[in-house]
């Protein structure tokens, strides 16, 4: 698939030329832009925002952004990829704090995170047919989840450079901070992600106390999970780790492991925005629709 972090040299398709089109009227473009980044950016507020309805919303918001503001991007300033995803971050960073946030906001992850290893797993789950997709609902939810716990720059940066493995110069572009301060904030989330994982996750090692089917059944009675339609393993086009960016970690086993965990979580197909993004625009003219702030 498309991956906007990677340099494509023959490419036939370029974005600037598909931004030329738009700014002329082309819808077909359009929609080409769209599918390019729709999945990318879904998975970014995905991973900020932790509920696919709020993530979905945010998604919607930032190519709206995108679009109305395509007229004033200058390639002589920089890729487009960047200025792109410089609009993405920008929204991510400072949009208003979002449900799935607030219970997990100023949490320490070593302290209060709320999987708590005191869950015991009801065996009599097991025998239900769709007892393994929740077991997967649970780790994927966890994994998720403990991205809350890192303040916004920390979340982003793991995102970026962690998960889809992209480097601190990019990093630093998209998020208009220097190659070092990208690199401060990635060690400091990737060093707090890691001490907590290993220490508590079954997966990591058997020893550690934590079980996600010792979850499951807390889940379901607390509303973060539906077991008739689990959010977090729906379709996916593939796991992170498939379609990132290959970069040798220099770390050793137990924290690569560790770091393995959540790029081995699916990377989501995410709605078709395109539709939505048609049903906008088709009612105004691209040049009148009101720019987002």
């Amino acid at each position: 698939m498309y991956n906007p972090f990677i340099e494509i040299t023959d490419d036939t398709e370029t974005d600037a030329g598909i931004i030329q089109d738009i700014l002329e009227g082309n819808t077909v473009s359009l929609e080409k832009l769209v599918y390019r980044h729709q999945a990318w950016i879904f998975n970014i507020a995905l991973k900020m925002v932790f509920d696919p309805d709020d993530a979905e919303d945010v998604t919607q918001e930032i190519l709206l952004k995108i679009i109305t503001h395509l007229s004033s991007y200058n390639p002589e300033k920089g890729t487009f990829r960047a200025w792109l995803y410089r609009i993405a971050a920008n929204h991510v960073l400072n949009m208003k704090t979002r449900k799935r946030e607030i219970p997990m906001s100023g949490r320490e992850l070593a302290e209060s995170y709320p999987m708590s290893e005191e869950n015991i797993e009801d065996t009599r789950l097991s025998g239900r047919p769709e007892y393994r997709v929740l077991v997967e609902e649970a780790k994927n939810m966890c994994l998720t989840g403990i991205l809350l716990c890192l303040e916004r720059k920390q979340r982003l940066a793991f995102i970026l450079g962690e998960l889809f493995s992209i480097s601190s110069s990019m990093g630093a572009e998209i998020m208009e901070i220097t190659d070092a301060g990208f690199r401060t904030h990635l060690s400091r989330a990737r060093k707090k992600v890691e001490n907590f994982v290993a220490h508590r996750c079954g997966l990591l090692n058997p020893e550690n106390p934590c079980r996600c089917a010792g979850h499951i059944k807390n889940l379901i009675s607390s509303g973060w999970v539906d077991s008739s339609d689990p959010r977090l393993t729906r379709e996916s086009l593939k796991k992170i780790s498939s379609i990132a960016v290959e970069k040798v970690t220099m770390v050793n086993d137990e924290i690569h492991s560790a770091l393995q965990l959540f790029r081995d979580q699916p990377f989501y197909n995410g709605p078709d925005m395109v539709a939505r993004m048609k049903e906008l625009i088709g009612k105004h003219e691209l040049s009148d629709l009101p720019e987002l702030q």
